[in-house]
């Protein structure tokens, strides 16, 4: 989906392929679960496990939220300045360094209490 196709019979397709595609991906989404187990200890792979979780929902709400901005677009409602800054990206720019760090930092610390006790 190139950031210029703005054509308004195409950008409501899009949205609604984007719902699609994140409905298959949430029906076939095998969630890590590891930590529902009493006695697990988390290990660097499982931080990557998460945030890969994470990641692969944001990609697909972020294509919702970009196929919504060239919807707006394609009707004038915003500027192709507005879908770069405002309607793309934004769930993994969010995560990113939040979410995603306090995942990878929280894990690591654990890491470090269960070599040092």
């Amino acid at each position: 989906m190139s950031i210029h196709d703005f054509s308004t019979e195409n950008a409501a397709r899009n949205v609604r392929i984007a719902f699609r595609k994140l409905a298959m991906f949430a029906a076939a989404i095998q969630p890590s679960t590891k930590f529902s187990t009493d006695n697990f200890e988390p290990a660097a792979c499982d931080a990557k496990a998460l945030q890969d979780d994470l990641i692969a929902l944001a990609q697909h709400v972020d294509e919702i939220t970009l196929a919504y901005g060239k919807l707006l677009r394609s009707n004038s409602l915003c500027s192709d300045k507005d879908v770069e800054t405002c309607f793309t990206d934004q769930l993994i720019r969010a995560l990113d360094g939040n979410a995603l760090y306090v995942i990878e930092e929280g894990i690591t610390r654990r890491a470090l209490e269960r070599a040092y006790a």
